[in-house]
């Protein structure tokens, strides 16, 4: 199990009355208990800070994806069997089901649309 506070964490700007400019990041990882996890603020262009605040909040869902690029090895053989029984189409659509989740995690990360 990871150290980290589990996500998804969100990204939300500070408001115009707090008198300064500040991306917060948080987590809410059980109903009613958002956790403060940090914030963005000063030292750059707006566009930057947002930006930053944005990949750091991708966090935990990044890891989760590089960890099970990281472990596919051990499941090669699972993996080979499932592919020798899904016909193209349905391999096809797989493939396109994790190209979808990659692009919706970048999307996440840099702010763009998927």
């Amino acid at each position: 199990m990871s150290k980290h506070t589990p996500g998804p964490w969100t990204v939300r700007r500070s408001m115009p009355e707090d008198g300064y400019e500040c991306w917060f990041i948080s987590a809410c990882p059980r109903p009613n208990q958002e956790v403060d996890i940090g914030d963005v603020a000063g030292g750059y262009p707006h566009e930057r800070n947002e930006a930053n605040a944005r990949l750091i909040a991708s966090a935990p869902e990044l890891l989760n994806m590089v960890q099970m690029i990281a472990n596919i090895g051990q499941y090669r053989d699972l993996v080979d069997k499932m592919a020798m029984c899904l016909r193209a189409h349905e391999r096809a659509g797989f493939e396109k089901m994790f190209r979808e989740d990659a692009a919706a995690l970048i999307a996440k990360a840099t702010g763009e649309a998927a």
